[in-house]
């Protein structure tokens, strides 16, 4: 069936064809390459001695957010040291690995243009084969 529908594509659609899935393809690359965001947190420079409204601005949270990852009621002080507040080394470790793991990333956007185009080429340009007549539209 897809030999047969690409074979009644007209050259003009072919080329539509191959020039989209170059673009596509060159999308899908650069959100490859520009997508994968490298965390810009300092997590690891987090110590225990902070308060949380020290360490909160590191991840990005405020203090309320930063009491809930690690456990605390989100009306803690947060001008008393971590470790006053009974946060051990390996908490805080914890919620260090699962913030810096909510690194954003870029590529969503890329392949969903990827995807988009890909839908309009295929509805304006390639959807329906010139070469086939109204007998052949089985085939689109």
């Amino acid at each position: 069936m897809y030999r047969e529908f690409l074979s009644f594509l007209s050259l003009r659609q072919r080329v539509w064809t191959a020039a989209g899935i170059g673009a596509i393809l060159v999308l899908i690359i650069l959100g490859l390459f520009l997508g994968t965001a490298v965390p810009d947190r300092e997590g690891g420079t987090i110590t225990l001695d902070m308060t949380l409204k020290e360490a909160a601005p590191a991840y990005g949270l405020t203090g309320s957010a930063l009491a809930k990852e690690l456990g605390l009621p989100l009306d803690a002080p947060k001008n008393v040291p971590m470790q006053r507040l009974g946060i051990t080394r390996e908490k805080l470790r914890e919620a260090n690995e699962h913030l810096m793991g909510h690194a954003e990333s870029t590529l969503k956007y890329y392949l969903y243009g990827a995807i988009v185009l890909w839908g309009w080429l295929f509805l304006v340009k390639i959807g329906r084969p010139e070469k086939a007549g109204l007998k052949r539209r089985e085939i689109w």
